[in-house]
């Protein structure tokens, strides 16, 4: 609880340090991939089905390191319980710092890949962490393949309700949150706490 407090008080100084710094305008990048693919009536870019394709593979590689690796099986050991995990040699505070490596690796790839198709600003991050946030919470804690419904279904319920009434599309983002919660608190693939 208090790691994430601090670490969500730590992104608003470093994106208040990025404004004063630079400004807050919106800088552009150029597209890497430029062109657009048309099949009927759908346009989608070549960028963005890269991205998608990029993303498959980078899930696809880390749902095989953490459900069929000995170093998968060891972080869902320290995860669930590190007391257990130590007694059997496994050094928690060396696994953790492997972790965040790896999650701050994944979240510089993460940016380097969607900054071609957003405005870059101090605030860039703002509405993917929310919209991660919600994907985890609607998917369980706990679960990357629920964290990937629940990315999927935000993902197509915003592009939807977007294209209809782009007014809504957050009320109705959080409503399905809530609706979600108040049925299952757990999440949709989360396991109730015993």
């Amino acid at each position: 609880m208090y790691v994430g407090v601090a670490t969500l008080a730590l992104i608003f100084v470093l994106e208040g340090a990025a404004s004063l710094l630079f400004t807050s305008d919106d800088r552009g990048l150029a597209s890497v991939l430029p062109g657009v693919l048309k099949l009927g009536g759908v346009a989608i870019s070549y960028q963005k089905m890269a991205v998608i394709g990029f993303t498959l593979i980078v899930m696809s590689a880390m749902y095989i390191v953490v459900n069929h690796t000995k170093v998968g099986l060891a972080i869902r050991a320290v995860a669930q319980q590190p007391v257990a995990a130590s007694l059997y040699g496994i050094n928690p505070v060396r696994l953790s710092l492997i972790v965040m490596g790896i999650g701050c690796a994944l979240a510089a790839m993460a940016g380097a890949i969607m900054a071609p198709l957003y405005p870059i600003n101090p605030f860039i991050g703002r509405s993917p962490q929310i919209m991660a946030l919600l994907a985890i919470v609607i998917g369980g804690l706990g679960s990357l393949p629920g964290a990937i419904v629940g990315g999927l279904i935000l993902g197509f319920l915003n592009s939807v309700v977007a294209y209809y009434i782009s007014y809504l599309s957050e009320v109705v983002l959080f409503g399905l949150v809530i609706l979600i919660l108040l049925i299952r608190p757990q999440g949709l693939f989360g396991q109730s706490a015993k």
